[in-house]
């Protein structure tokens, strides 16, 4: 069959026909993870680290190509190309441009698909391809004798469809290059095209260039679809175009049998994230933007990406933010801020990021051209601080600003001395520019306390004083994140408390956050009178592991902040993550506990778990991830006054064996006495913990549980132990049924979404002794009353609409509510 298909062909060409399709991809994945070239009927296997993707194409669906590993190697039969007329032809999106060696400051190109090399010093004299490169310059390579270019004008389009069509036309001697229609390259060349190149590359070049000696670097991220070459110049499908735009981001599903992967913790659809910058509720949508590597799981050339929620626990992906593109950034756009203010960006956020070149590091401002954040444009004045001071390290990164008294300052991290310390900047609002005389706004004491260089500084208001918080490098612990309590002198510099003069304290429960471990690089944001808090909580993983999975990092769940009256950090959950409780949980209200107690239905890798226990003699606390073979423990020792998670006893993948080796145990901050309350409330999502002790101290711990049995979960007490309250809650990020959180065992609920037109809720018909609940949209609780009648009125601080709930200890109908 393909014998005949190969002479019909043929013979249509040189029967007078224009042209003839001779090769054809059409990217339809098949169910053996192959794609088929249609006209030979022969398959080829799709490379790909977790399983190739099939997404919505143009003619049915296309392959994602996700940007380190995905790539076909595949064969045509090249003798029946024509020498003397062709046309190629594919669609793409593209999601960002190919890695390449980012060390290198020139393009470098891959290919997209075809038979030739995109290395402009290859001499094997044959072959085609479109080609791309890690600026986003896109042309057309092919040989007719001699090596020939036909560069596109422009960069390739992002995150929408591209048309490519290429003809090269011998006996006019020309080569055009097409994008949705229209002609974007030309040139001449000979008249004898040299393709007779059977190996044909899809994704990738034909050259290795690899990091870690895992991670493609010069891999296509995007989709592919329908690839096709004729002979002859084919005008019909010259003009075929479609440039709509494309979500890129994976699937929720492409992860779904993915153990590791958190569901309720904010982290991009797939590929490698770092910190956390200018987390901000702005448009009526909470927005993080992140550090970013959409190429693959590993750190690499930097850009920021954008996340946006409703609630701070269901994520959407937006396009990335900015890339680096220009001259002074073209390394990477590392982290910054965001921040928004009348006079100094208009009212409207902006991004102050570090923009790297070959040479150093610079900061820089970009601007959204939308309300949805989505776009942005850099400003043309960048960089707006041209490089560090003068005699400071030339490590000078992470801007970050405030205002005080009416003066607007700029942050930045740097070492002075060898010693990790932050610069200040004071912005002119008469010239526009900011000061780069190389003040420091505070400055570490010790590497071994301070570490050698200071990552992600940022100062925010709480109460009357400010809490500057860094993430020092190379301390005698390693990466950890420390924090200060003081005031802003006049000169715009920083003033520790007395108690903080001589050291910091530590944003984790201590001994949690080290080498690199816990929460790191905090973005700190105000919300509905709240002051939230959320930041990295890093893999530590090795690159082989990530290369598998497919993504690399997660964030934390987002903290609730303040300071006490000692000047004291503390940390609880914030509160609007109770509406991720489903209906399926546990509760009792007082009960002594000597042993272990299932907490039954509630069990798997979603949780949340909260007890409150009168401290005694014995260690309590809770074991999860629990199967026949072991689990996880977390729990509170009296006798050492500590907390401990313990983690040797569970089939995991070990992230941690040359520091903690499974086992965390830090003793509180404050000396906790027999008689006295603890309150342990516990996050459980796949592989990441967070943990709240009192609604005071907190810390983020990555654990890796192999066992997909292993879904137990238990309260356990060693001996005679009494338990205030326990609530348990199966999870669910995509929960809508509004608040269920605070019924007990055996109780039955209702919940109303009632609009309160003048402040004032009448009620009636309610059974006497019931209890009423009304809540902000937001899940805080606004009123609480337990009824004396069944009859009455609720009066509310203002109009709006309210969850409104009530619990009793009988089945409860439909209630008659009257909106006054």
């Amino acid at each position: 069959m393909k014998k005949l298909f190969n002479i019909l062909s043929l013979l249509l060409f040189f029967c007078g026909y224009s042209f003839s399709q001779v090769i054809s991809f059409d990217m339809e994945l098949n169910s053996d993870n192959t794609i088929t070239e249609k006209n030979s009927g022969e398959s080829f296997t799709v490379n790909s680290a977790v399983s190739p993707l099939a997404v919505d194409g143009i003619n049915g669906s296309a392959l994602r190509f996700d940007g380190y590993s995905t790539y076909a190697v595949t064969s045509i039969d090249s003798t029946l190309l024509s020498n003397s007329e062709l046309t190629f032809s594919l669609w793409c999106v593209v999601e960002t441009y190919p890695m390449m060696d980012y060390e290198t400051n020139e393009e470098q190109f891959t290919v997209i698909a075809g038979n030739a090399n995109s290395n402009s010093n290859d001499r094997t004299n044959k072959g085609m391809a479109f080609v791309l490169g890690s600026r986003g310059t896109y042309k057309f390579v092919f040989w007719t004798g001699w090596r020939y270019e036909c560069i596109a004008e422009g960069k390739l389009p992002r995150y929408k469809w591209n048309h490519l069509v290429a003809t090269i036309d011998g006996p006019n001697k020309v080569c055009k290059l097409y994008n949705n229609g229209v002609e974007v390259g030309s040139r001449t060349c000979g008249n004898s095209i040299s393709t007779n190149v059977s190996t044909f590359y899809i994704g990738k070049s034909q050259t290795e260039l690899k990091e870690s000696n895992l991670f493609n670097l010069n891999t296509f991220n995007g989709i592919i679809d329908e690839i096709e070459i004729y002979n002859g110049i084919n005008t019909d499908i010259i003009n075929e175009m479609n440039d709509s735009e494309v979500d890129m981001n994976y699937p929720s599903s492409y992860f779904a049998n993915d153990l590791m992967r958190p569901s309720f913790h904010g982290m991009p659809s797939a590929g490698w994230t770092n910190e956390t910058h200018g987390a901000i509720y702005y448009n009526q949508k909470f927005h993080v933007f992140f550090q970013k590597n959409a190429n693959g799981p590993y750190m690499a050339r930097l850009n920021w990406g954008h996340l946006v929620s409703d609630n701070l626990y269901k994520w959407t992906e937006e396009k990335t933010a900015i890339s680096p593109e220009e001259d002074y950034d073209i390394k990477g756009c590392w982290s910054g801020c965001v921040y928004s203010d009348e006079t100094l960006t208009g009212g409207v956020p902006n991004i102050f990021y570090t923009g790297v070149d070959f040479e150093k590091a610079m900061i820089s401002q970009a601007a959204p051209i939308d309300d949805n954040l989505i776009e942005w444009e850099k400003d043309d004045e960048n960089p707006i601080i041209s490089g560090r001071p003068s005699g400071l390290s030339d490590d000078f990164r992470d801007c970050f600003i405030f205002k005080n008294n009416e003066t607007y300052y700029m942050i930045v991290g740097t070492a002075k001395d060898g010693v990790g310390a932050a610069t200040l900047h004071v912005y002119n609002p008469s010239t526009g520019e900011w000061s780069n005389d190389g003040n420091i706004f505070y400055a570490g004491t010790s590497t071994n306390a301070h570490g050698t260089f200071w990552e992600m500084p940022n100062l925010t208001r709480l109460g009357d004083y400010w809490l500057f918080t860094v993430t020092p490098q190379n301390t005698h612990e390693g990466v950890k994140t420390l924090y200060w309590v003081g005031e802003i002198n006049a000169d715009g510099t920083f003033a520790p408390l007395p108690s903080y003069s001589t050291t910091a304290q530590k944003i984790e429960l201590p001994n949690f956050s080290k080498y690199g471990y816990g929460l790191l690089s905090p973005t700190i944001f105000e919300y509905n009178g709240k002051t939230l808090m959320l930041g990295i909580v890093p893999d530590k993983l090795d690159s082989e592991t990530n290369y598998n999975l497919g993504w690399a990092h997660t964030y934390s769940l987002p903290r609730e902040i303040e300071l006490n009256n000692d000047c004291e950090l503390i940390q609880k959950p914030y509160s609007g993550l109770q509406h991720m409780r489903t209906d399926t949980l546990y509760q009792e209200n007082s009960l002594t506990l000597n042993g272990e107690l299932s907490l039954s239905p509630v069990q798997g890798r979603k949780a949340e778990l909260s007890a409150t226990f009168t401290i005694g003699a014995y260690d309590f606390g809770f074991n999860i991830f629990k199967n026949e073979d072991g689990m996880i423990k977390v729990y509170y020792s009296p006798s050492d006054k500590t907390i401990t998670v313990d983690a040797q006893n569970c089939a995991r993948i070990s992230n941690d064996t040359d520091c903690f080796n499974g086992l965390y145990q830090s003793t509180l901050p404050e000396t906790l006495n027999e008689g006295d309350s603890i309150k342990l409330n516990l996050f459980i999502d796949h592989s990441i913990l967070d943990i709240f002790i009192n609604d005071k101290w907190a810390s983020s711990v990555r654990v890796y549980p192999t066992d997909i049995n292993a879904n137990g979960i238990e309260i356990f007490a060693d001996g005679s132990t009494d338990v205030k309250d326990l609530k348990a809650y199966v999870l669910n990020e995509n929960n809508e049924s509004g608040i269920t959180g605070i019924i007990a065992t055996n109780q039955e609920h209702s919940s109303y979404s009632i609009k309160i037109s003048s402040a004032e809720l009448l009620y009636s018909d309610l059974e006497e002794g019931s209890t009423i609940n009304i809540y902000a949209l937001d899940g805080t609780k606004m009123n609480e009353m337990k009824t004396h009648s069944t009859n009455g009125s609720i009066s509310l601080s203002s109009k709006g609409i309210y969850i409104v709930q009530i619990i009793t200890n009988n089945s409860v109908s439909s209630k008659k509510f009257i909106i006054k």
